[in-house]
Order: structure tokens, then sequence, then C-alpha cells
């Protein structure tokens, strides 16, 4: 399967498995509040639809969910901003599908 990694200052925050773009975060310090929405790095996201990314998951290592959402909702319904870690791209909660823990083997590796 083909595998490439993304990082941020040095630090893997991302990986692009298949066509999915994968990130793992915890709910209670990265969700955004205001909107309610989860983010990805913009240039990330570049990367990855580059790179072939169709989707984006992020998985809540606190409560185990997985959020998915297709790139082209980014594209229709995705806010730009920064609020001191660079330029991100958010999706509001309405716009992800959400698996409960343990509905699925998790692939997220790093």
């Amino acid at each position: 399967m083909n595998e490439r990694t993304y990082c941020v200052n040095g630090r893997q925050v991302a990986s692009l498995c298949g066509r999915t773009l994968q990130k793992r975060a915890k709910g209670s310090i990265h969700m955004l509040r205001k909107p309610p929405a989860w983010c990805v790095d913009a240039a990330i996201l570049e990367a990855a639809r580059r790179d072939g990314a169709t989707q984006v998951e992020v998985l809540d290592i606190e409560t185990r969910r997985v959020y998915r959402a297709g790139v082209d909702a980014f594209d229709l319904h995705g806010f730009r901003f920064n609020r001191g870690f660079g330029v991100q791209v958010g999706l509001a909660l309405t716009y992800w599908r959400v698996e409960p823990e343990g509905t699925r083997q998790l692939s997220f590796g790093f």
C-alpha cells in the first residue's frame, strides 16, 4: 500500500495511506472549539491532495472515534485561519462522518 508521511517542524503529524490522509489528535486539546471543527495544516492538505488523497481521517485518541470527510468537503465547506500554529483548514463537525470506537481495525501507525 502506498504510504507517505507529512511533518511540521520535524514532527510527523499525518500520513497518507492509500488515498486517505490520516492524523491522530487529542480531541480535548486539538479539536477547534469555535466553531467545533477538526483542522488540517493547509500545506499538508495540499500536499496530500497532490499525492492522491481523496479523504481525510482523524482519530481522536481519547475517544477512539474516527472522523472521516472527503477532501472535496474542505473545498466546499472548509475555512482557512491562523491562530498561531500556521495556516490551517478547518471543517465543521457537521461535515464529518463518525465511526464509534471499535467499529473497524485502526491503521493509524505513527
